[in-house]
């Protein structure tokens, strides 16, 4: 008798949790209410991303404009700033920047891969020399980022000081627009994933700002909660 083939599928949608309904709590830990969280889909958090953008892009015109409130306050931070944390403040944001140098410079290349009529003590060390490989290149890339670093540092000594406070305001814009994108992305997602009904038809919040009325607490829960959700993307079709 041929065997019988099991036709019972698994239903793979059951090992992903990718939505759920969360309770809020106030800071005493009673449930003041309720909503329904998904998963954002590529297509969603590409949205999420391009408003995170726009967003950026708007504060570094603030930045800029010696009228607003936000050059104001960067210009107050610069001034709290001795010279050496101001070289801190322009090597922190040259870093990346260093180490993607020290590795495109690194020169050091795989073993030549063997022969097929190889010795077994050519193989040996052929194998030897794959293992040291990555840390040889590590500690290569680490030596020219030292070596770039300290350059760096002697010529923004020799920087003439307009030309440093334009490097330092430079560097500190930056950074602030980095960390900005970065917790701004994060809050376009948390509100887009977050609905009034268990069949996810209509959102909690029409827009940004409404999500950005809430409490840091609550703003703090959704946030848990979304990053409590696991999916692997590619399951969830746009």
């Amino acid at each position: 008798m041929p065997a019988q083939r099991n036709h019972k599928r698994v239903d793979l949608s059951k090992l992903f949790r990718w939505n759920h309904k969360l309770e809020i709590r106030d800071h005493e830990g009673e449930v003041v209410g309720s909503v329904y969280q998904r998963v954002l889909n590529e297509r969603e958090i590409e949205k999420a991303r391009l408003s995170a953008l726009r967003a950026t892009r708007s504060l570094r015109l603030e930045l800029r404009n010696e009228s607003a409130n936000e050059y104001a306050a960067l210009m107050e931070n610069i001034l709290q700033l001795d010279k050496p944390q101001k070289i801190n403040v322009i090597m922190l944001e040259e870093m990346s920047a260093i180490y993607d140098r020290a590795r495109k410079n690194a020169d050091l290349r795989m073993p030549s891969p063997l022969l097929g009529d190889a010795t077994l003590e050519e193989v040996e060390n052929y194998e030897a020399a794959v293992d040291d490989y990555d840390e040889k290149v590590t500690q290569q890339v680490t030596e020219l980022a030292n070596k770039y670093t300290k350059e760096l540092r002697a010529e923004l000594e020799e920087l003439s000081d307009e030309d440093f406070a334009v490097k330092v305001l430079h560097s500190m814009e930056n950074q602030i627009c980095v960390n900005f994108m970065s917790s701004r992305f994060v809050e376009e997602i948390n509100w887009r994933s977050v609905y009034a009904d268990p069949k996810f038809k209509n959102n909690y919040f029409r827009t940004y700002d409404e999500f950005d009325e809430l409490a840091e607490e609550t703003k703090e829960q959704l946030s848990q909660g979304y990053k409590g959700l696991q999916l692997h993307r590619g399951l969830l079709k746009n």
